[in-house]
């Protein structure tokens, strides 16, 4: 796994995270009148704002499909990473893993999900193109 590789991964974990932690479940009645149900505003305008937050949420669930099909260690060792990273401080904390076990298993995690991403096309591979002669001399002034 490359640099990019790591910092796209890490991108794709804070949107997902951001993403999880906005979800709140319908408890019970909702806040729209028995008789607007189902009516809408027409969407004139979009700005570049909803685009990006649409864009977002679509990321998020491709993130946590590929999540959810890690063991139950990794998922956890993402969850408690981006958390401590949203967070700003050292929040969380595994009580069964030391620090190193718990980066050792972080760093486990994204090369596992490496593949998953690329796969619906989430992170893509940075290539260096090196700098070699070509054997054709430059022109002289």
């Amino acid at each position: 796994m490359t640099r990019e590789e790591s910092e796209q991964i890490e991108a794709l974990v804070m949107v997902w995270y951001r993403w999880t932690r906005a979800y709140r479940p319908n408890l019970g009645v909702g806040s729209v009148s028995v008789y607007a149900r189902g009516v809408s505003e027409p969407v004139t305008t979009v700005d570049a704002d909803e685009v990006d937050e649409v864009l977002d949420t679509r990321r998020a669930e491709q993130v946590e499909v590929c999540i959810d099909a890690l063991r139950w260690q990794l998922r956890a060792a993402i969850g408690l990473h981006a958390g401590n990273k949203a967070a700003g401080a050292q929040v969380f904390s595994n009580p069964r893993l030391t620090a190193e076990q718990q980066h050792a298993a972080y760093q486990e995690a994204k090369a596992e999900l490496v593949p998953a991403l690329r796969k619906r096309g989430l992170i893509r591979a940075e290539r260096s193109v090196a700098q070699r002669s070509c054997g054709i001399a430059p022109p002289a002034l």
